[in-house]
């Protein structure tokens, strides 16, 4: 393939399309007028061979060659501006970039939220997007570069991959404020017996492993009503129910003073949970991912 040949800017074109949802917004981030980004589309169409956006009354959306063209293109941009951008003159005030980053509704509540707001402040021009985790396949799209990082906890972190510790966290037991048969302490027999809310997460070792791996070891078996995809669904199950749950704390503690629950010790041995940044080698060196991980550890430790 002769690289002389393509155009690098219509890909930066079709980004912007991709992005925006609409010809005009995306003439507008590219500093073109419309008739431009219309022309530059036309060559986008033949040079695929597909009509890659489809006109809606919303805009445009992608066709599925689109779709399949969207984070390759992105990760090649995403290269590129690394290569051309020396780290001495990395500048977060003024780039413009996007990170994908994998993690579970619960560190999305409790970090990710500080994480914008510093981005907000110190780097405007960079969009974070967050996926759901899948344990089976997160290493592999680290190393082919569909995303850029991993949070969550894990017990033996693989050794093909970095991390760095961000926060600790620990499980408690919730129920609802009434609970008719709870009262100030939540015993081992009420655990077992009492009917439970969970998370369910495709990740290493989710907090449902962790608990039934902790209520094996006491010969038991727990009862579970119900299982959530969404970490912040199941306090608000157990506050209009008789269920009960164990989740990390600095989950619910916002939430205690909100709706009507109370915070309860378990009565089983949980580990600690250590929540870390995960990255590929790939990209241990780009500017911008190391001023990424500085910024969120820093954020992290100050949780």
């Amino acid at each position: 393939m002769n690289i002389r040949k393509h155009d690098l800017h219509l890909l930066m074109c079709f980004e912007a399309l991709a992005a925006c949802g609409s010809v005009s917004k995306a003439a507008q981030t590219m500093s073109m007028t419309q008739p431009a980004m219309s022309n530059a589309l036309a060559r986008l169409r033949t040079k695929f061979s597909d009509e890659l956006f489809l006109r809606t009354r919303a805009g445009i959306t992608p066709t599925p060659k689109a779709l399949e063209l969207i984070d390759p293109v992105r990760k090649a941009l995403a290269t590129i501006e690394t290569i051309m951008s020396p780290s001495t003159h990395f500048d977060p005030q003024t780039t413009r970039a996007r990170l994908t980053v994998t993690t579970t509704g619960y560190v999305e509540s409790v970090l990710i939220p500080h994480i914008v707001r510093r981005l907000e402040k110190v780097a405007p021009g960079i969009q974070l997007e967050t996926r759901a985790p899948n344990r089976e396949v997160a290493n592999e799209r680290l190393e082919r570069g569909e995303i850029d990082f991993r949070i969550g906890w894990v017990e033996a972190p693989p050794e093909k991959l970095r991390f760095s510790n961000l926060f600790e966290d620990r499980f408690v037991c919730v129920v609802r404020t009434n609970h008719p048969q709870v009262k100030r302490e939540l015993t081992l027999e009420q655990f077992c017996a009492l009917p439970h809310a969970r998370t369910v997460i495709r990740q290493p070792m989710s907090s449902a492993e962790y608990v039934d791996r902790a209520v094996a070891a006491h010969g038991r078996e727990l009862r579970i009503a119900i299982a959530s995809h969404d970490y912040l669904a199941v306090p608000h199950i157990v506050a209009r129910t008789n269920l009960i749950a164990t989740v990390p704390e600095r989950l619910v503690e916002p939430l205690l003073k909100r709706i009507p629950i109370r915070k309860l010790e378990c009565p089983i041995t949980l580990p600690r949970l250590s929540v870390r940044l995960f990255w590929h080698d790939r990209t241990h060196r780009s500017a911008l991912h190391k001023w990424f991980r500085s910024l969120v550890t820093e954020v992290g430790a100050a949780l």
